[in-house]
């Protein structure tokens, strides 16, 4: 971790400050603010079990998008590692999330594994079948899953406008997944992006909103999430 903060910072001494008694929560505060030097942190025990809870996918689900981010909560000693169909999880020692995992049409096999250095690996596998009939109603992604904060993520957002409704009047987002819609705007943005100064697991989310131009009828809403793991 050291390595880290002082190549971020260039071996400055500000930076050799911060190694030692602080880590700033945005690139323009010093890390000596009150409030913003890190606790200490506790090491799982070595003997700490390995338990997985996977939030998402959901078991035989079918989904219009041909991308998922699987993510979930674990426990288990420091050196457990989390991998999607063989590709490395972002986690923190309690929650972790994938990078975006590409579909094909049909059923998918997704795989997941966790493991120490001293146990056989546990294995989760779900079955998610991309239905590629129709385009999907909204996909909503992070264009990172994560990293060391202080981080910005941009996200991207597509859509189609559902059957017999005429017009997107209505584009909710919830950035930094604290069930609080930051933005509400009749268009989607051209640039959406949240500043992420603490570590955390964030669960975004948008919601889109879709009339036929008919006041009798009710708007049709369409939601999608977005997971962001920021060590």
């Amino acid at each position: 971790m050291k390595f880290l903060v002082l190549s971020f910072f260039a071996f400055t001494n500000a930076a050799l400050a911060q190694e030692n008694c602080g880590y700033p929560t945005s690139l323009h505060k010093s890390g000596f603010e009150v409030g913003e030097q890190p606790s200490i942190v506790t090491l799982p025990n070595e003997a700490t079990p390995v338990t997985i809870a996977l939030q998402f996918p959901t078991s035989n689900i079918t989904v219009q998008s041909d991308t998922i981010q699987v993510y979930g909560a674990y426990t288990g000693p420091a050196n457990t590692g989390i991998t999607v169909n063989d590709v490395r999880a972002l986690s923190n020692g309690v929650n972790f999330t994938s990078p975006i995992i590409h579909l094909v049409p049909g059923p998918n096999t997704i795989t997941l594994k966790a493991a120490t250095l001293d146990l056989a690996p546990q294995v989760i596998t779900r079955i998610v079948t991309y239905d590629n009939a129709q385009p999907a109603p909204i996909t909503f992604t992070g264009m990172s899953p994560g990293d060391y904060a202080p981080i910005r993520i941009p996200y991207a957002v597509t859509y189609v406008i559902p059957a017999g409704q005429t017009a997107l009047t209505r584009a909710q987002f919830d950035l930094d997944g604290d069930g609080t819609f930051e933005l509400d705007s009749a268009t989607v943005p051209a640039s959406l992006q949240f500043d992420f100064d603490s570590p955390g697991f964030y669960l975004a989310a948008t919601r889109l909103s879709f009339d036929d131009g008919n006041p009798g009828t009710p708007l049709v809403v369409n939601l999608g999430t977005a997971a962001v793991l920021v060590q």
